[in-house]
């Protein structure tokens, strides 16, 4: 016989129940009401009412071929053990993919640094300082070894051309011919060149101390000139041509016009060797190139260089001002919105990357050493203007390498003009636009500090986090190591100063940022030592102890009459036949929409939002308070935060 199920099961709102249906109680005293349903308990010490924590924490099982974190109990923990991946990772997840398929996430990554080597693996320390040793505009920076083996750099301004020593032994100065000024400069180890408004002019670079005595080569009448020594040739960019400049002037040589652009408002920035060709760069108008100039058959002693050939384009609006061919293989791009690193095929073209470092001011300079390219960044990281390193060793994905702000000097801020490594040696130079000329002097002083700062460790998951405990590992201190913990509001709260002698060992307690976050980041201040310049702070590896933060939830379970007639505890009957089941397919609907719905218990005047975890019906003889068809509802109620 079909049942009929009433449109308003007894014991239950006018109107069908719903999330914030709020039952009030009438003529029968029941116990509870759930989404707007009256129902009287069952309680008893076979059938108790249960509140209790819901589970929270994952359960983690550990399958890797190796033991790892998540094989630990209780903390959720995070260790980085070394950072020579490089900076630019925002976040420490370590579960990130990328499109692509590949691995986003890097262990050996962090979010920033400034001022420390981070390139031997598990060792972080500070770099060596630069040292101001000329206050004038810096057109040029070049370095050059002498014949006796004196490690030299050779800047200019638009008044003078300097040589030294890193360590200011050996030195020298020539002024720029009477009335003219410098614009550009470059040697061949043997001599220097310079190009002014007027000419081209050449001498003899002096074994150490002493002066050059310029001789004029060719005229330019152009206030757009760059030279370079490319492929054992000088190679000039006047105005919008291109001149390969053998044999005798001043007059500049007609056949020896490599190429003019079409584009009168054409500017040239830029002048390299690579490994198939030489690579020009430039702009106009939004549009930026590069070309190249091909070697063709020998010609005499030299093969001679083809016409101009597009290399690459660039995107609109992105203009080179550096090219910087290293290896034979890679091409270094500097342009208006940062560095990206280009690689040459067989016919000399250039394919290049993403932007590697991004910038708003124009990269105007490199310099490469063994695996690393040095860029020059202009008021780049905390208004600093410094080098950033590029280890073309390390690729992440694709043309995409690791890359860290390097060396900086307190009072550098304004645009870096030129940088060099100093002869054969690793010191480097950095020249600016108003804050003069920097270099390593040699001496090994370390700078004053340097910080890492590291990714955001957030444990992959939005959900607030306790972060209670951090370890730093590393040596003994030989200048004092600051720590201290960014968290979401994004302000740093120092955590400790390790001092000068100490080991790093133990936990640190994270007392600020307090309270649940959605991540955190560490910042590590290395600090020279007070006496001894040449010695610094240096540490290796950290780790993080979290707990998670989420607000707790209760599992509350609930015995329930179900039957066709009950009687409540003045009693009262109510019901009739058909009312269990209407009731029990009832909340049924309820639960299957899995909505949060009000819950009111009626003996302690209270009222939560909840939903249904779990809905369990027990057919059984009725209870001496009810009867007809009917049993017992066992309800799981889950309450909402």
């Amino acid at each position: 016989m079909a049942i009929t199920i009433p449109a308003r099961p007894p014991g239950s709102l006018s109107q069908p129940p719903s999330g914030v249906d709020q039952y009030s109680k009438d003529d029968i005293d029941f116990s509870y009401a759930i989404g707007g349903m009256g129902w009287l308990s069952a309680a008893n010490p076979e059938r108790p009412v249960r509140r209790q924590t819901a589970p929270f924490r994952k359960q983690q099982l550990d399958v890797g071929g190796q033991a790892g974190e998540q094989s630990l109990e209780n903390w959720w923990y995070r260790s980085q053990f070394s950072f020579h991946g490089g900076a630019g990772q925002l976040y420490n997840d370590p579960n990130t993919r990328t499109q692509q398929g590949g691995s986003e996430f890097v262990e050996t990554r962090y979010l920033k640094s400034c001022g420390v080597d981070v390139w031997t693996p598990g060792k972080v320390t500070l770099l060596p300082a630069l040292t101001p040793v000329a206050s004038a505009s810096v057109v040029e920076v070049v370095g050059y070894s002498t014949p006796t083996n004196k490690n030299m750099v050779m800047w200019a301004t638009a008044s003078t051309v300097y040589q030294r020593s890193a360590d200011g032994v050996y030195s020298g100065s020539t002024a720029a011919p009477a009335g003219e000024s410098v614009i550009s400069l470059c040697t061949n180890g043997s001599y220097a060149f310079i190009a002014t408004p007027v000419g081209i002019y050449t001498g003899a670079l002096p074994d150490g101390n002493g002066s050059i005595t310029w001789i004029k080569l060719w005229n330019t009448g152009s206030s757009n000139v760059l030279v370079a020594w490319v492929k054992q040739r000088l190679v000039a960019c006047i105005g919008t041509a291109v001149y390969e400049l053998v044999g005798t002037g001043p007059t500049l040589p007609t056949d020896k016009k490599l190429f003019t652009h079409p584009n009168d408002r054409w500017l040239w920035t830029s002048i390299s060797e690579g490994g198939r060709a030489v690579y020009l760069a430039g702009y106009a108008g939004g549009r930026s190139s590069i070309f190249k100039l091909i070697p063709t058959d020998a010609n005499g002693d030299l093969p001679q260089l083809s016409t101009g050939i597009v290399a690459a384009v660039m995107p609109e609006g992105e203009d080179v001002h550096a090219v910087y061919g290293y290896l034979s293989t890679y091409v270094a791009i500097g342009t208006s919105r940062g560095v990206r690193i280009g690689i040459t095929d067989d016919a000399g073209d250039v394919t290049y990357g993403p932007l590697i470092v991004e910038s708003t001011n124009p990269v105007l300079c490199f310099a490469g050493r063994d695996r690393f390219v040095y860029y020059g960044l202009s008021s780049g990281v905390d208004n600093k203007s410094g080098l950033g390193r590029i280890d073309l060793g390390n690729a992440l994905e694709g043309l995409r390498f690791a890359y860290a702000w390097d060396v900086f000097h307190a009072s550098a801020t304004s645009t870096v003009t030129g940088c060099a490594l100093i002869g054969n040696s690793n010191n480097l130079a950095l020249g600016t636009s108003a804050d003069g000329m920097f270099l390593n002097d040699g001496s090994g002083t370390k700078l004053p500090a340097g910080y890492l700062e590291t990714s955001r460790a957030r444990f992959s998951t939005l959900e607030p986090k306790l972060y209670k405990l951090v370890r730093v590992r590393g040596p003994v201190l030989e200048g004092s190591l600051g720590v201290s913990v960014s968290g979401t509001s994004g302000v740093a709260s120092p955590l400790a100063t390790l001092p000068l002698g100490s080991t790093p060992s133990g936990d640190l307690d994270i007392r600020n940022p307090s309270g649940p976050q959605e991540f955190i980041s560490l910042r590590f201040v290395l600090n020279r030592h007070p006496t001894n310049l040449t010695l610094g702070a240096e540490f290796s590896s950290y780790q993080l102890k979290a707990l998670p933060g989420t607000t707790r939830t209760r599992l509350i379970q609930l015995p329930l009459l179900c039957f066709d007639l009950e009687k409540d505890p003045n009693g009262q009957q109510w019901g009739g036949t058909g009312t269990a089941l209407g009731r029990l397919l009832a909340i049924e609907s309820i639960e299957s929409v899995g909505d949060t719905i009000l819950w009111q218990d009626f003996s302690n005047n209270t009222a939560e939002m909840v939903s249904i975890e779990q809905l369990e019906f027990i057919q059984s003889a009725p209870p001496q308070n009810a009867s007809g068809w009917g049993g017992y509802l066992n309800v799981t109620l889950r309450t909402v935060k």
